[in-house]
Parts: C-alpha cells; structure tokens; sequence
C-alpha cells in the first residue's frame, strides 16, 4: 500500500492501493481489490501504534532526512562519552567538570 497522506476529519493516516497510484505495473491482487478507478483505501488510526503505524512514512526522504541529523547526534555523543571518558566520571552535576 502507497501512503497518501492524513485525513484530519477521521484523524487516521490514508494508504492507498498502489496498482491504481501507479507504483507498481502489476500486482497479484488485482482481481480482488476494488474495481473503482481510485482502487482499495485502507485508513489506520492515529492512536494505533505508532511504532508500527508512525505519521512519517519510513520510506519517505523526510524520515531518511530526520534519521540521519538523529545518527549523527547519536554519533556526536558517543565520541564525546567514551573518547573524553565523560562516561565513567564519578563527578556529580555538569559545574563540577569542563572541556
């Protein structure tokens, strides 16, 4: 199924039949989805679960864009914990210890 977007009037995330959308040429459900020229609609819910289900699609080049900045920030702290040995301190509070 291709998303296609929100609908903010019953507050679900839109997948559509991708056979009609035009992704794939042919698909081995044809004759079983909808005969409709829009094809079959499937709509989930927002509160269904998010880690299955999440409002940025994860093919989308918005995921790919926001999980690479979140790998670098990933990144970034691991060298500064385990290169500095900020990890293994036995100092309490972050006025106690500087760069």
């Amino acid at each position: 199924m291709c998303s296609w977007g929100n609908d903010p009037v019953k507050q679900a995330h839109k997948y559509r039949c991708p056979l009609k959308c035009g992704r794939i040429v042919s698909c081995p459900y044809e004759k079983e989805c909808s005969k409709g020229s829009y094809g079959r609609t499937i709509y989930i819910k927002h509160h269904a679960d998010l880690r299955f289900h999440p409002r940025v699609p994860r093919d989308s080049a918005l995921y790919k864009e926001t999980y690479s900045k979140r790998t670098a920030c990933e990144r970034v702290n691991d060298r500064v914990l385990n290169d500095y040995c900020l990890q293994h301190l036995k100092i309490r509070g972050k006025d106690h210890f500087s760069f």
